[in-house]
């Protein structure tokens, strides 16, 4: 289909009766990801706790600069985060990295209270500047070192270790390049040679990969309007491509699967009318499938954007769209909320685009759906929602590699207390179930964010996501009844809440 410029004559009218012409024939296929369109009460406790198979993998997920600390420890080099959080102003409290729960100096005991509790898969990430300094060679051996300590810790304790090339922290080195690492014309490179050294040191023990981690947030959070964000996601998509044909043809021998982590919340249409069909669609295009549909679906950005943007878009040549198509094993998503979408209301041509007013759709929640200390909606039915909708639209295996919900924690014996974390988890883990015992969804893992209180970026230490309490003037860990419900539940013992 032709691009459309942004600056075309064509109305934005024109555009989105076709989109809805799309919608209506959706709906008249079934749409199974639509039910239920609106809910307007809490899971059904009434049903039955679903049984997973025991292959299934119930685990939780971390990564590096949000619980390591060693900052300068080791010969790590400097990440955008050690820099970003040193100015004051830049994050909560003043709080950084630096020490964060202190997990480089740590992990054995991590490890052992992971083993304790019956976690057996564990989602963390390598920091890029503990194995290059400067994110390029030469090797920090001593990065390598610390590592393969932790990995090996892990499967001594019966752990399986899924690991991330890259959540959030860039080196410093490179971004100081042009002000964007991911920007440079050599990132998809820079990155690959990264992956390659990891594959490398890793591989033989590690067999589940993930490349990026919510690229989406890299591209949008914290970027200009007009084409920027879509530079950025097509540089990662590049980078992602360029680091599996690595993995695919230099290191096929360690038979593993390699992915990326994608995020989003489910869209709900505000109703069956195709209008907000329309517009719950043109919500996952904008926010999933903008990265999901060149990796699983054929190699380019959905329509719906190309129409949208024109050439702000950038586009792929012949031999990216094969390398990006099917350079994935699984799907892997982050899910934590859930919204209701109606058509937007951004005049056409807006004169300062930014990837809100491209996307123009009006979202909301309910009055009756509670809400996280984040101020995200808490909606479990959207994650059955969310594993429909990927299974129309992909056939791949599908791991939720993150779900979970910040709570206000004020002292030790509130943050232990945490039974409304435990039912967070149990109700979202039982429409999972749904979507896997009822509708057929090929979904393998899900796993809690996170194990441990930590930095939650700007937020600093205010925003309790853990399981597991973390005194900071102390250091010491405290697990929390969410903790010990999620263990009944692993160990398949009597696990009502």
């Amino acid at each position: 289909m032709m691009a459309i410029s942004v600056n075309s004559d064509i109305p934005r009218l024109v555009m989105f009766r076709c989109f809805v012409l799309f919608a209506n024939v959706f709906v008249a296929a079934g749409a199974p990801w639509i039910y239920p369109y609106a809910p307007d009460v809490g899971p059904d406790k009434s049903d039955p706790f679903p049984v997973f198979p025991d292959s299934f993998a119930f685990g939780a997920s971390t990564s590096a600069y949000q619980i390591e600390g060693g900052w300068l420890s080791g010969g790590k080099g400097f990440s955008i985060w050690d820099a970003f959080s040193h100015i004051p102003g830049n994050i909560a409290n003043g709080d950084t990295g630096d020490v964060a729960i202190d997990h480089y100096n740590r992990f054995h005991e991590d490890v052992l209270l992971l083993q304790r509790f019956g976690v057996k898969h564990y989602r963390f990430s390598i920091a890029w500047t503990r194995i290059m300094p400067t994110g390029v060679e030469p090797v920090n051996e001593q990065g390598v070192k610390f590592y393969n300590d932790l990995i090996n810790a892990l499967i001594d304790a019966g752990i399986t270790p899924y690991v991330t090339l890259f959540h959030s922290d860039m080196p410093l080195a490179l971004q100081l390049r042009n002000g964007n690492a991911f920007l440079l014309p050599d990132f998809p490179k820079l990155f690959s040679d990264y992956a390659r050294v990891v594959f490398r040191s890793f591989g033989d023990r590690v067999k589940t990969w993930f490349t990026f981690n919510e690229p989406w947030c890299s591209a949008v959070l914290g970027t200009s309007g007009g084409e920027v964000p879509y530079q950025i996601a097509h540089s990662i998509l590049l980078a992602h491509a360029e680091a599996v044909a690595v993995y695919r043809s230099e290191f096929k021998s360690q038979l593993g699967a390699v992915g990326i982590v994608l995020n989003t919340a489910h869209f709900f249409p505000g109703s069956t009318h195709a209008e907000d069909v329309a517009s719950a669609l043109r919500s996952y295009d904008f926010n999933f499938n903008w990265f999901a549909q060149p990796i699983y679906g054929g190699g380019d950005y959905p329509d719906v954007m190309r129409r949208s943007l024109g050439q702000r878009l950038p586009t792929f040549t012949a031999e990216q769209r094969k390398k990006l198509n099917g350079s994935a094993d699984f799907i892997a998503i982050n899910i934590y909320s859930a919204s209701i979408n109606s058509p937007g209301t951004t005049p056409f041509p807006d004169p300062s685009p930014t990837f809100w007013s491209d996307i123009n759709v009006t979202s909301a929640t309910l009055s009756s759906w509670p809400t996280s200390d984040m101020g995200w909606a808490i909606v479990p039915e959207g994650m059955r929602g969310l594993l429909r909708y990927l299974s129309s639209m992909y056939k791949y295996p599908i791991y939720i590699t993150e779900n979970g919900v910040a709570l206000q924690e004020t002292s030790v014996e509130s943050a232990v207390n945490d039974t409304s974390r435990s039912q967070f988890i149990h109700d979202h883990i039982k429409e999972l179930g749904k979507a896997l015992t009822v509708d057929n969804v090929d979904v393998r893992g899900y796993f809690v964010w996170s194990i441990f209180d930590n930095l939650e970026w700007g937020s600093g230490f205010t925003k309790k996501f853990g399981m597991v309490h973390v005194d900071h003037s102390t250091l010491d860990r405290t697990p929390k009844h969410s903790l010990y419900w999620y263990k009944s539940l692993i160990d398949g013992d009597d696990f009502v809440l």
